[in-house]
């Protein structure tokens, strides 16, 4: 019986028939019987086809059709199952078996056992049977490339530091990685053993845009294909102008003497590369101080600004064209000045020498001034002056010569002090300046106001001034000689009068001359 006749019941049915030739009338007959067959199910177990050597990528997915074939047109495959397998492995209702290897399971030979189970209903001996089959698959090892994360655009300031942590993982267990790189990156920017770039853009950097590419390399022993692999990333940086206030030296607190000229260089720097210092100038300066377009202050202190205590503040301001958010900066410092009181000797003006007559009195204006609004004059003085010389608080000089004094020349020598309250190192100055005094002859003419002649002796009497001394001469005419009629006289008042013996002469010519006197130019 076929599969296709199994479980069931036959009746069998022979005939026979036979042949007499000589039987007229019957010359054939037959005869039957009949007997039951029952056609017994059995049962086939499935059949697995054999696999071959089976070889698959790590993370790959191997799929192998393990499908069974039923031999028994009435077995039924119910199930099928994996009695051996590595982790991961499955096999589905239609025998197909499924497997991703995880990196794990790498460089590995593994064998997959499949069962498969079936069922004749019609079989009442063995109604479940089963097969198996068996299979080796071998997973390479498959390196894979670093996974660099992705990185933002970005931007920093000039001077600052980036710092952006561009670490790669390693899908792969079994790759490590052996290091990383820039491609072509801007100047000063690095990247270290862990991934992390480092970069503090210099000003000459600055504005820019910059790409900062990173390339990360890995080594995979158990890959003879590709043991090593790379990966790229890259993000832009943007680096940001950024303008630096302008920077003024320190300057020291100082002093400085009224009228003397303070000259102070506070000339600022530039820390920005494109920065360009525009302009200096004071914040509420003392009268008269100024700074110029190098920033050096000059000032020179009037008297009414000492004593003070001054404080200079300077303000300086720059450009920066590339910076759209302050191009423009300010920068101050300051310092104190003390201005110092000084005081200043008078001044006594230059004075001619003079000259005047004895018995007149000489008056002189030898005023001083004083330079120094703060400094008063307390007073006058004169040094050795001659006889009855005095000076007034006003400098005015008084003197009245005595004919002691006639024809001499005498130092006029005058001192004056003052006082200035605010200078601590020389409150009181003085000056001096002097000029001769000549005391000159008032101009004596002597006048013969009577010549009388008795018993041979002629009287001459003649103006006088007193104090000079006069001598009388004589002329006999014609000897044109003049004779001096000792002793010479010394007047006391208005007039002389003097005696000679004319000796008989018939004709004498008298004149009386004054002493000789020295005069200084006048």
């Amino acid at each position: 019986p076929t599969q296709s006749q199994s479980h069931s019941t036959n009746a069998i049915m022979t005939v026979v028939t036979n042949s007499n030739p000589f039987d007229t009338v019957n010359p054939t007959l037959r005869a039957t019987n009949i007997f039951i067959v029952v056609v017994k199910e059995v049962n086939v177990a499935p059949t697995l086809g054999s696999i071959g050597l089976q070889t698959v990528n790590e993370l790959a997915t191997l799929t192998v059709t393990n499908a069974a074939v039923e031999t028994n047109i009435n077995s039924v495959t119910t199930g099928y199952g994996l009695l051996s397998a590595p982790s991961g492995v499955s096999i589905n209702g239609s025998g197909v078996i499924t497997w991703m290897p995880i990196q794990g399971q790498s460089h590995s030979t593994n064998v997959i056992t499949t069962v498969v189970t079936n069922n004749n209903p019609f079989d009442t001996v063995n109604p479940t049977l089963t097969a198996t089959n068996s299979f080796t698959v071998v997973v390479k090892e498959l390196n894979t490339a670093p996974v660099l994360p992705a990185q933002n655009n970005t931007n920093v300031n000039e001077l600052m530091t980036l710092v952006v942590t561009n670490t790669a993982a390693e899908p792969n267990v079994n790759s490590v990685i052996t290091g990383y790189g820039l491609i072509n990156p801007p100047t000063g920017a690095t990247i270290d053993t862990n991934g992390v770039i480092t970069w503090t853009p210099g000003q000459n950097q600055s504005p820019g845009t910059n790409v900062i590419m990173t390339v990360v390399t890995n080594n995979n022993p158990y890959d003879t294909v590709n043991p090593a692999l790379t990966a790229t990333n890259s993000f832009t940086v943007v680096v940001n102008e950024v303008n630096t206030a302008p920077l003024l030296p320190p300057q020291n607190d100082t002093n400085i003497n009224e009228l003397a000229t303070l000259v102070v260089t506070n000339t600022a720097a530039e820390p920005n590369i494109h920065s360009v210092t525009t302009g200096y100038g004071l914040v509420n300066a003392p009268a008269g101080a100024t700074i110029d377009t190098n920033g050096i202050i000059t000032w020179t202190p009037a008297q009414n600004e000492s004593p003070g205590t001054n404080v200079l503040i300077t303000v300086v301001s720059n450009s920066n064209p590339y910076d759209s958010i302050n191009p423009q900066l300010v920068a101050t410092n300051s310092f104190t000045v003390v201005v110092n009181e000084v005081n200043v000797p008078p001044v006594l003006q230059a004075q001619s020498d003079v000259s005047g007559d004895e018995n007149t009195t000489l008056v002189l204006t030898n005023a001083a001034t004083e330079p120094n609004i703060h400094s008063v004059t307390i007073g006058y003085g004169l040094i050795n002056p001659p006889t009855g010389a005095s000076i007034d608080n006003n400098g005015v000089i008084s003197w009245v010569p005595t004919v002691a004094e006639e024809s001499t020349t005498n130092a006029l020598i005058t001192v004056v002090t003052n006082a200035n309250p605010y200078d601590l190192v020389n409150p009181m100055l003085t000056a001096t300046n002097s000029f001769n005094g000549t005391v000159t002859d008032p101009v004596v003419s002597p006048l013969i106001t009577s010549v009388k002649l008795s018993n041979g002796v002629a009287t001459v009497t003649w103006t006088t001034v007193p104090g000079h001394t006069y001598t009388l001469q004589y002329q006999d005419i014609p000897t044109n000689v003049w004779t001096d009629v000792p002793p010479p006289v010394s007047a006391s008042g208005s007039q002389a009068s003097m005696t000679n013996a004319t000796g008989g002469a018939p004709h004498r010519l008298y004149q009386v001359i004054t002493a000789p006197q020295q005069f200084h130019p006048r």
